[in-house]
């Protein structure tokens, strides 16, 4: 494989999961409309919970949305920053999986930037520290399966290869 269609290969599926986010930051995914769907869900759930339940249900599964979409954004982030070695084997390392971070976080904030502008949005901090913490736990699960790997194998293993 070339060089350039490597390097493709590896930071496409990156900039499409940026691309995800950041539409939805968008208004189609603002409270109000996601409530719609997640509301009469909980609801049919839990039917005999008060009206406030179920407004902490929706807000607790919007926020698990929020770690989980920057989970995959750090761990494509991770993926992208690697190099593919002859034997398929890549080590793991706290630098790369530093970058990686830091690739999701500043990528949060920007977004919670981005949401500032959109009338049915609005940027919480917080929500740039679930979209870190999300991204932080991901790679931490990373580091726990390439450690398993390494002592199956006896040999520095890269997850999924």
């Amino acid at each position: 494989m070339s060089k350039h269609r490597e390097a493709l290969f590896r930071w496409l599926p990156l900039v499409a999961w940026m691309t995800v986010v950041f539409l939805f930051s968008s208004d189609a995914f603002s409270v109000p409309r996601t409530s719609r769907f997640l509301g009469p869900f909980f609801r049919w759930l839990l039917p005999n919970a008060l009206p406030e339940t179920i407004d902490v249900c929706i807000f607790a599964v919007r926020k698990m949305a929020h770690a989980c979409e920057y989970a995959v954004l750090a761990l494509l982030a991770w993926r992208a920053l690697g190099r593919t070695e002859i034997d398929g084997f890549r080590p793991w390392t706290w630098s790369r999986a530093g970058r990686a971070w830091l690739i999701a976080a500043v990528y949060a904030a920007s977004d919670e930037w981005h949401q500032s502008f959109v009338p049915s949005r609005g940027a919480a901090v917080v929500d740039v520290l679930i979209d870190a913490t999300g991204a932080a736990t991901a790679l931490a699960l990373l580091a726990l399966v390439a450690g398993v790997l390494r002592s199956r194998t006896g040999r520095r293993a890269e997850p999924g290869n």
